[in-house]
């Protein structure tokens, strides 16, 4: 269960303060999770880990953590989110090694995106 309480509905109130509408929401907390989280790799964290981080710029690695944190802060607000996983089935049009299967064995091409209606 990812939480929606505490320092998790503290952080939303604190992002969503300004906004007027159901999608400035989604977006003023879309922003601060670009604007608070990084890509650069450290080892993974639970969910309860990642909410006790939330307030500070801490260093994310996995996109389940990253969607997590954004669907609790929806969720914390009242928007309806929830996390989609999958496999990446195709290789990157662009290259990037990262961002499809390059090979058969897609074990490490798993990939996590929340979504918010």
């Amino acid at each position: 269960m990812i939480p929606t309480d505490g320092i998790v509905k503290s952080t939303a109130d604190k992002i969503t303060a300004s906004t007027d509408s159901d999608l400035a929401k989604a977006r003023a907390i879309y922003e601060w999770i670009v604007d608070n989280t990084s890509g650069i790799r450290k080892p993974r964290v639970a969910v309860s880990a990642t909410f006790k981080r939330c307030s500070s710029r801490a260093t994310w690695r996995k996109c389940a953590d990253i969607n997590a944190l954004y669907v609790g802060l929806a969720r914390a607000t009242g928007l309806p989110a929830r996390d989609l996983y999958g496999i990446r089935v195709g290789p990157s049009d662009f290259g990037y090694k990262s961002l499809g299967a390059n090979t058969p064995d897609v074990t490490h091409a798993q990939h996590c995106r929340a979504e918010c209606s």
